[in-house]
């Protein structure tokens, strides 16, 4: 900070001398990486294990001579094309709207104070910071005093004082207070670059469905490579079939065998909804915090800026005159609250409306200009702000609990405005002033006086109660976690419609995280909570098993917003809050969340039910390569070609339409396992059909072209039945859908015959596919129609 010690630190740098730093590269590139890069994405979509095995089977069939059979890897390439496309588009919305939401940084620049990108800040210029700014790049306070949460970077959550001379790092952000700092270091040389390089590259956090995809991948490598050697053995040695026959049927077992179009579908459902978010004025920084979002059965708000406006009013101002020692007594108390209100440093809503309350305020301007002052911003955790002056003592504003020791005068005025849904403020006085110089935090002065009561409205949004209400029909649980009176919040969420409004707890009671175990139980309503009491009441609903979403706009929710399980933040909010966020409501309306959460639960529901598709096929395909390994009488009747077909017909046309469908059910935990449900039982019937019709054909002396024809007319039919039972209620919707697989099954039978393998079949061959068809029909609608629904609301009432 050489350079600013002979001159006067507001006039900060010259536009020459900016210039000249950007041509020598002192420039304040982050390179922070939301998306991952057009490479990386190429790349990921091509190098996959799925990819690599299909190319294997590729070789396989080419040399086979049967090149109609590699009809199937089109799909592999159509997959990655699909999944290259969603995904750019994907990161395209996600980069365009970073830059609306992207923090900006206000420096001192030729004497005026002007707002840049934060990539444009040079080495030595002069940052303005206010409460709840990111420090964008490490820097010297050279004027001012504030308070710094370096958790995002040193992992310490506590609050550390800064003035003069103090260091403050980049990726940390003010938690109150104001202050001017020169940058030393830009770039790659920040603190938070440093420590962050070796990490700085694109990673998918955590996701139960890629969690138990992998899962999948895994159990299916185990299984497939022995059920791969074995088939080989069986076609190529104890069969003798050939050595084009079995390679193409030992092809058609291993392809069909692997689900290559799973992953690629949670990576397409999530990207389409990053898209459709954007599309409701919703930037989504975390690809998986949309699943996480649908999965939320906890919301966690603060009452400003979500149930009310935010837009706060000094309405009234109360004068306590009982008991006031008589230098004070005989002050103009309202220019000793402007006075106050002008000193102070903070930015926050309500000293803006104490501002604005005395803006055509025509009093004696300003009270303690020829005495040295001191101003200490307010903060979260204490509850109050504090002027000291030399010779006069100190002045607080804040919330009464916090600042008066003996609240029986006052107490009473406070009740009944709280019960009118408005805020009360103290403003006190005390002759005393701390030792503020050399700690940030220090001891709250003795002697305090109640001197006025600062009432202060903020009106209930208009769709609040709608909003509310959407979340309550959802069976989502909402708590409102303010640093407010209790007794004022709770009447507000009354009068919102909040269930249970009426249930609410003062948390400076709740001493412990065992206090606040318990009280998130009980309680609907938390007031007075501190930014550590945020997160711990998140850490606690987590450790019961909740799925936690939270909401927040300031710096004192950073904290919370960084615990939760589903992080949403608003435009209008500060940088560290935007920036800790999965999700930045851009519009800063809390009316947006319903259609955010609809939307995850559609693609999370709907993507459930396409992987149930997907792993039916996969179990059926392995049931029947295990069963003609060991069979001697008959062979495995399908060619890839075939299985193509049948994927495309069962899978990949319904897997589509499906995901388009409305879908707002809670999500139910256990992704694994729900799709197992479906799977595994419906595999192992349409294997066992299979295995029924191969016998049954064999005993009327059908042969191997009019076998494997009537597997794939009766395979394909099994599909749309099983499309049909597993995708809920009859409406135009799946009545359309099955329409149209049937015809897409019968035009790509009857047109392209040749190309799939297909004979003509006799009147007896049908009648058998269609008995067999029948009864699968009527045993699978039976199960998942109606005994499986039974079961789960069984369940669901046992449970509740």
């Amino acid at each position: 900070m050489n350079e600013f010690d002979q001159k006067n630190i507001y006039s900060g740098l010259t536009s020459e001398q900016v210039t000249e730093r950007i041509s020598r590269g002192l420039v304040n590139n982050t390179g922070n990486v939301r998306t991952r890069s057009y490479r990386q994405i190429i790349m990921g979509n091509i190098f996959t294990l799925f990819n690599l095995i299909n190319t294997i089977l590729l070789v396989c069939i080419i040399i086979s001579g049967s090149l109609k059979n590699a009809l199937f890897y089109l799909v592999v390439l159509w997959n990655f094309l699909i999944g290259t496309i969603q995904e750019i588009r994907a990161k395209k919305t996600i980069d365009k709207l970073s830059l609306i939401s992207a923090p900006k940084a206000h420096v001192i620049r030729d004497g005026t104070d002007i707002e840049i990108n934060v990539n444009d800040i040079v080495l030595g210029d002069i940052m303005v910071l206010n409460t709840g700014n990111q420090i964008c790049a490490d820097a010297v306070v050279i004027d001012g005093s504030c308070q710094v949460n370096e958790s995002l970077v040193t992992g310490e959550s506590d609050a550390i004082y800064k003035s003069s001379g103090d260091n403050i790092l980049s990726g940390s952000f003010l938690v109150s207070g104001r202050v001017y700092a020169e940058v030393e270091h830009v770039g790659e040389d920040n603190y938070a670059n440093k420590i962050t390089s070796g990490a700085k590259q694109y990673k998918k956090p955590d996701s139960v469905i890629m969690k138990s995809v992998s899962s999948i991948i895994r159990a299916l490598v185990i299984c497939i490579i022995p059920l791969s050697a074995l088939f080989i053995w069986n076609n190529f040695f104890r069969l003798d079939l050939g050595f084009s026959p079995a390679m193409v049927k030992t092809v058609a077992a291993v392809s069909s065998m692997i689900p290559g179009g799973l992953v690629l579908l949670v990576s397409i459902v999530l990207s389409v909804s990053v898209i459709r978010l954007s599309a409701h004025k919703t930037m989504v920084q975390d690809l998986y915090c949309v699943e996480n979002l649908a999965r939320v059965d906890t919301l966690l708000l603060d009452k400003t800026g979500t149930i009310t406006e935010g837009i706060m009013k000094a309405e009234e101002i109360l004068h306590i005159n009982e008991n006031l020692p008589a230098g004070i007594k005989d002050l103009n108390i309202d220019a000793v609250i402007r006075t106050f209100a002008l000193k102070s440093t903070d930015s926050n809503p309500t000293i803006e409306a104490v501002r604005d309350y005395f803006a055509s305020y025509d009093a004696e301007s300003v009270y303690f200009d020829d005495c040295s002052s001191h101003f200490i911003p307010f903060s979260s955790e204490r509850k109050f702000s504090m002027l000291c002056v030399d010779g006069t003592g100190s002045f607080l504003m804040g919330a009464p609990e916090f600042i008066l020791d003996d609240m029986s005068r006052v107490s009473d005025c406070i009740a009944s405005y709280a019960e009118k849904m408005k805020r009360v403020v103290v403003f006190a006085w005390s002759p005393e002033i701390p030792d503020i110089r050399a700690e940030g935090d220090f001891k709250k002065p003795d002697n305090i006086f109640a001197l006025s009561l600062i009432v202060i409205g903020d009106r209930i949004r208009e769709n609040a109660p709608a909003t509310l209400k959407f979340f309550r029909d959802e069976d989502v649980d909402i708590k409102i976690i303010s640093g407010d009176s209790p007794i004022t919040v709770s009447g507000i969420a009354a009068q919102a419609g909040l269930l249970n409004a009426d249930k609410w707890v003062d948390a400076s009671i709740l001493k412990d995280e065992a206090d606040i175990e318990a009280a998130v139980d009980k309680y609907t309503v938390f007031g007075r909570v501190t930014p550590h009491q945020k997160c711990d009441i998140v850490k606690a609903l987590k450790k019961k098993g909740h799925t936690v979403a939270m909401t927040g706009d300031g710096a004192n929710d950073v904290l919370a917003l960084r615990e939760s399980d589903c992080s949403i933040a608003m435009q209008s909010g500060t940088d560290a809050a935007r920036n800790a966020a999965n999700l930045v409501l851009l519009n800063s309306d809390f009316s947006s969340l319903p259609l955010v959460v609809a939307e995850g639960r559609k693609s999370i529901n709907n993507l459930q039910r396409s992987a149930a598709l997907y792993i039916t096929k996969t179990v059926f395909s392995m049931v029947l390569t295990a069963f003609f390994i060991f069979a001697s009488s008959v062979v495995y009747p399908f060619e890839s070609i075939q299985m193509t077909l049948i994927g495309a017909i069962g899978i990949g046309i319904p897997s589509f339409f499906l995901a388009l469908e409305p879908n707002n059910n809670r999500i139910k935990k256990g992704f694994l396992a729900n799709v197992a449900k479906t799977a595994v039982p419906t595999g192992i019937m349409e294997g066992g059909a299979l295995i029924v019709l191969t016998y049954m054909l064999k005993n009327i002396g059908a042969d191997s072209a009019q076998t494997a024809a009537a597997a794939t007319y009766m395979m394909l039919i099994l599909g749309i039945a099983v499309v049909f039972n597993i995708c809920g209620k009859v409406n135009l919707f799946k009545i359309g859908l099955i329409v149209l697989l049937a015809a897409a099954a019968a035009g790509a039978c009857l047109v392209l015959p040749k190309v799939f393998s297909l004979v003509p079949l006799n009147p007896q061959i049908w009648g058998i596919i269609l008995i067999i068809s029948a009864v699968f029909f009527a045993v699978h609608f039976v199960v998942f129609r109606i005994i499986m629904p039974e079961m789960r609301g069984k369940s669901e009432k046992n449970h509740n």
